[in-house]
């Protein structure tokens, strides 16, 4: 494993630790505040440097998930996949810094806990978006990053928000692999 894929496996892991800190400080609000947001940070801080790294080697670096499941989980840091990661890290390293202390005066109010959790898993799946080297791979944060971002936005829609959108993703996946030669 390369210095891209080390700290890109690194970053992944700081979010998902980060999602998991969310819910381990559910009723702790200041806890959940620097926790779960100190792991943005440095998950942020770790997408920034395999991104860089990715951009300064002339090839893909590409590295295979532990887990067990169906389909190899593999990701993949091209120099086009490093761009958007980039993008991702700079953003997230900005709205993370800056949430530690903007989230101070709700910690009485909101449940600082659910929205590390939400955060972080977004930050997750917006980096595996980014990163997935084939179509199911991509398919499954997708559909986590939508269910996300809407529990953070709190959309409140007249039907269940999975039952729009999931057939059609569905439905362009089986395209795709049906379509592959």
């Amino acid at each position: 494993m390369g210095w891209p894929n080390t700290f890109l496996v690194s970053a992944l892991l700081a979010f998902l630790a980060g999602a998991v800190s969310g819910l381990a400080t559910w009723k702790r609000a200041a806890a959940a505040r620097l926790v779960a947001f100190g792991f943005a940070v440095l998950g942020s801080l770790l997408l920034l440097v395999a991104a860089c790294s990715a951009l300064s080697l002339p090839t893909s670096a590409t590295a295979s998930l532990p887990l067990v499941t169906i389909f190899p989980c593999t990701v993949r840091l091209d120099p086009l996949s490093a761009w958007f990661t980039l993008a991702l890290a700079l953003l997230a390293l900005a709205v993370s810094v800056y949430s530690i202390e903007y989230l101070r005066p709700v910690e009485g109010t909101r449940n600082l806990g659910a929205l590390g959790f939400f955060y972080n898993a977004l930050l997750l799946g917006l980096a595996l978006v980014f990163t997935a080297a084939n179509a199911l791979m991509r398919l499954v944060p997708s559909c986590g990053t939508r269910w996300f971002s809407a529990s953070i936005l709190r959309e409140r829609t007249s039907g269940s928000f999975a039952s729009c959108h999931l057939p059609a993703e569905l439905a362009s996946t089986a395209s795709v692999l049906l379509l592959k030669p």
